[in-house]
């Protein structure tokens, strides 16, 4: 999940949607439970999920915070 202001919910969506480009990975624009945030996921496998997170930060996303399960 990055959290964001509701005003930059859609231009964070579309700028992660284009960093995970044609890859099989979700990528929602959500208000709730957690407020304003984009959620990336899920990963079934944490080994995954930590790849994607330390690639999304290193795209300047800091704070970024994927998730996994089933």
């Amino acid at each position: 999940d990055l959290p964001t202001q509701s005003s930059n919910l859609k231009q964070l969506q579309n700028r992660i949607q284009a960093l995970v480009g044609g890859s099989n990975v979700a990528v929602r624009a959500r208000n709730v439970p957690k407020g304003s945030h984009v959620s990336v996921g899920p990963f079934q496998r944490h080994s995954v999920a930590k790849q994607w997170n330390n690639y999304l930060k290193g795209e300047g996303l800091k704070n970024s915070r994927i998730y996994y399960g089933k």
